[in-house]
């Protein structure tokens, strides 16, 4: 789909309101002005500290859930602790541990594998608890729709908590303490991903215990938690990563610390949240991909430096293999796509697919396409898959329509999976593309995108506001700009593929534009010029030459 550009205009006069009222410079003043928001919200956007921090008693059943824990603490039962393979439930599995250990529970952890468990409560589950010779199971990030398989549990005589987020299927709870929004329609924590959920109840727990449980510790990981599982960045989750960002670099956790100065190229300034989406999340999620995920959870008890810098070595070599399968299935499941009449959603499946990349798979073809995504690896006729969003649109409501075409499905908004015969793949197809839920990303409306006119000059003075916007995610996209009056002095292909600019900056130094598949996008070295505009977004650059970011190049207009 060709995407039409246009520059936001009109916005002068509320933007020098806003200079004015809250003392920033002419750029962020604009960025938020775009927002649409009058002053009072405005304020609470810019100062997230001034957000209250959500009571936990009013999820649903928090207080039967934090009772029963606290008494087993008491009591001095075996607590297992049942994670998740990705990083809401590896962040959330992390929070539960730390806290029961710090209230003197004893606690194990079970992170179940992608590839033998499979998602949620399983089978693979229930052995653990009963090796664990568990008295209680917490779960976080998963649970909710374990029916079946949670009966079992507490058949045995094993009492079981359930924290999670994820949309329930009314026919599969089983019969135990629940705690999830989305068991009341509306309700008002709908936004906060499984390891909130998880430190929500781990509080309250704490507060039936009367103590006082160390806050700081947990906000880091469920600030991880926020941005690796895209959560609508809400006043209330964007106060949860800006407090939980802070200590994230040089906080007393040194494997994280160790982390966050080692992974991406923003190794000194403050941490944003592109550095937890695209360096720091997906190397945790390498581990689960590949089948280890119990590493991630090693790494973030270890208090040792030296042993912490091993694990992450590990986990270092998990990505680097993790981004080999993925670029090569991505090639096949493009080429696929690309052959599809119907792609209002995108449905490709293949054998011989690797399982655990399917996620960033279906995200990438999504992104391509502008529309949501399923991928499925098939085995013995057997196909797992991901589904990822584009548009808005709700990947878990889109799969429940087709239920009747699915062997299991679950998930949220943003991202699902589901289980599905290879020779349903085809109607799956057919159901999801003629979805009543896709037309509000019909031809009309997402082929419009809008950038903001800036001058070379004024570069940094963006970098900085995108600093205090941040954390982009979904309900505070990150914005286009378009820079004017580009002069490179050279360009060079790299791999056959991208195009790369070295532009002088005013100071003197340089910076790179850099257009990722900029050949196959039909640009040649010639396309940027002062008589251009260039679209795109500012990235962190880690060899920079005179500023710390290059520009990501969009569209050349």
């Amino acid at each position: 789909m060709k995407v039409s550009w246009k520059a936001v205009s009109g916005l002068e006069g509320r933007s020098a309101e806003i200079a004015r009222k809250f003392g920033l410079n002419e750029t962020t003043a604009t960025f938020l002005a775009a927002r649409g928001e009058g002053d009072e919200d405005l304020a609470l956007f810019l100062n997230s500290d001034s957000v209250e921090w959500p009571d936990p008693s009013r999820l649903p059943n928090m207080d039967e859930a934090a009772g029963k824990i606290a008494q087993a603490v008491r009591s001095g039962k075996k607590i297992l602790v049942h994670g998740d393979y990705d990083v809401d439930g590896l962040m959330g599995a992390a929070i539960w541990v730390g806290a029961l250990k710090a209230l003197g529970a004893k606690v194990s952890a079970f992170i179940p594998s992608r590839f033998e468990g499979g998602y949620g409560f399983s089978e693979a589950s229930l052995k653990a608890a009963l090796k664990a010779e568990a008295d209680l199971v917490i779960t976080t990030d998963c649970g909710t729709n374990c029916g079946e398989t949670g009966e079992r549990l507490l058949s045995k005589g094993i009492d079981m908590v359930i924290t999670d987020h994820h949309l329930p299927v009314p026919t599969m709870q089983p019969g135990c303490a629940i705690v999830n929004a989305h068991l009341v329609e509306g309700h008002p924590d709908g936004d906060l991903c499984g390891a909130v959920v998880a430190m929500q109840c781990a509080l309250r727990t704490a507060s039936f215990l009367k103590v006082d449980l160390p806050f700081e510790p947990f906000v880091r990981l469920a600030a991880i938690a926020t941005i690796s599982d895209v959560a609508d960045l809400t006043l209330k989750n964007r106060m949860i990563c800006r407090m939980g960002f802070r200590t994230l670099r040089d906080g007393p956790n040194g494997a994280l610390s160790l982390m966050f100065r080692k992974a991406g190229p923003n190794q000194e300034g403050p941490v944003r949240s592109r550095d937890v989406a695209y360096y720091v999340a997906p190397r945790f999620n390498a581990a689960g991909r590949l089948g280890d995920s119990s590493i991630v959870l090693d790494l973030l008890m270890e208090r040792d430096t030296a042993k912490a810098s091993a694990l992450l070595g590990r986990l270092e070599g998990m990505n680097t293999e993790r981004r080999k399968l993925q670029n090569a299935v991505l090639e096949e499941a493009e080429a696929q796509a690309m052959s599809l009449k119907e792609r209002r959603a995108i449905v490709v499946g293949s054998n011989g697919w690797h399982e655990g990349v399917m996620g960033p798979v279906a995200s990438r073809l999504a992104e391509t396409h502008h529309a949501p995504a399923f991928a499925a690896a098939f085995t013995d006729g057997v196909g797992k898959g991901s589904a990822r969003s584009w548009g808005g649109v709700d990947v878990a409501a889109l799969l429940a329509e087709a239920e009747d075409l699915l062997m299991t499905f679950g998930g949220h908004r943003s991202a699902a999976g589901f289980t599905v015969m290879r020779e349903k793949l085809s109607d799956l197809r057919k159901r999801l593309n003629l979805s009543s839920l896709l037309d509000s990303i019909g031809e009309g409306e997402d082929n419009s995108r809008s950038y903001f006119p800036v001058k070379q000059d004024r570069l940094e003075e963006v970098w900085d506001a995108l600093g205090i916007m941040d954390p982009f995610g979904p309900g505070n996209e990150e914005p286009y700009i378009g820079v004017e009056g580009l002069a490179p002095v050279s360009c060079r292909t790299v791999k056959e593929s991208h195009l790369i600019w070295n532009v002088p900056t005013p100071e003197g130094g340089s910076m790179s534009a850099i257009a990722w598949g900029g050949l196959s996008m039909g640009f040649n070295e010639s396309s940027v010029g002062k008589s251009r505009v260039v679209v795109g977004k500012l990235v962190p650059e880690a060899w920079s030459r005179g500023v710390p970011f290059y520009l990501s190049i969009e569209a050349i207009l």
